[in-house]
């Protein structure tokens, strides 16, 4: 992906994918933000990448990547731009009101992902609700449990 970009910096797909590799497999929780953020920048209503970031401002076990209140702006777009069909993205809104201290909304959009996620029989989501949930209710944020290189 670097070679795509740097062959083609204004390759949207590039920068979300290269973003998604550095926060999954390298833990780069702030490398990879900025990658969805320049995604962004060149593609303002790319659901995929908005999605990325609001999780990984909610979710990320980097304190220093975490921010609610960026996170439930992204989610809200992400969920409006998906007519809050998709179960993720109101799962990643869940995450983002929870991070902003946001309790009884966390509740409320997770359990709509939980709902949608079962009439699309969407099994391994439904579980991870079911433990976001949980967290929730007992006014817990969710964090990702990936190891962060310092």
């Amino acid at each position: 992906m670097q070679k795509a970009i740097a062959i083609a910096p204004g390759l949207v797909s590039a920068h979300y994918y290269l973003g998604a590799s550095l926060y999954r497999s390298q833990a780069n929780a702030q490398e990879a933000l900025t990658q969805w953020q320049e995604a962004l920048r060149l593609q303002p209503d790319f659901v995929l990448a908005m999605d990325a970031a609001a999780h990984a401002l909610a979710a990320s076990p980097d304190a220093s990547v975490r921010n609610g209140t960026a996170a439930v702006k992204l989610a809200q777009q992400a969920v409006q731009l998906s007519h809050a069909g998709n179960p993720a993205y109101l799962d990643t809104l869940a995450e983002a009101y929870a991070e902003a201290g946001r309790f009884p909304e966390a509740i409320t959009a997770a359990h709509q992902a939980l709902d949608l996620a079962t009439r699309q029989h969407l099994e391994r989501l439904m579980e991870g609700l079911d433990t976001r949930i949980k967290l929730y209710e007992a006014q817990q944020p969710y964090r990702d449990t990936l190891e962060i290189e310092q």
